[in-house]
């Protein structure tokens, strides 16, 4: 296309929660550090991709990186979602595009 880096604005709509929340693992026992420990391995899963891209192209500004602040609903057939839950996740979207927006920093 033939621009620069410096260039190149994105905004980026994960699939998962783009934060990790923090915790006081020093206070878990073994199952809670077994929890964690997938929590932890689920969020860069899901990152994996944006810090790759990232790592690769340090001159491109990420702008906005949101998705959604809860688990998603999970289905055997994933199109498949009456109308109820798809309003429910339009307004769910809606509300952490806003949130994410609002505490934007440049």
């Amino acid at each position: 296309m033939g621009y620069k880096e410096d260039e190149i604005v994105m905004d980026v709509i994960l699939s998962g929660n783009p934060n990790l929340p923090h915790a006081l693992a020093n206070y878990y026992n073994s199952f809670g550090m077994l929890e964690r420990t997938l929590e932890v391995q689920s969020y860069f899963e899901k990152m994996y991709g944006l810090i790759r891209a990232r790592d690769s192209h340090p001159g491109v500004h990420f702008r906005h990186v949101i998705g959604p602040n809860r688990d998603m609903s999970n289905k055997i057939v994933p199109v498949e979602y009456n109308e109820q839950e798809v309003e429910t996740q339009m307004l769910e979207g809606r509300q952490d595009a806003k949130s994410s927006i609002a505490t934007y920093k440049e």
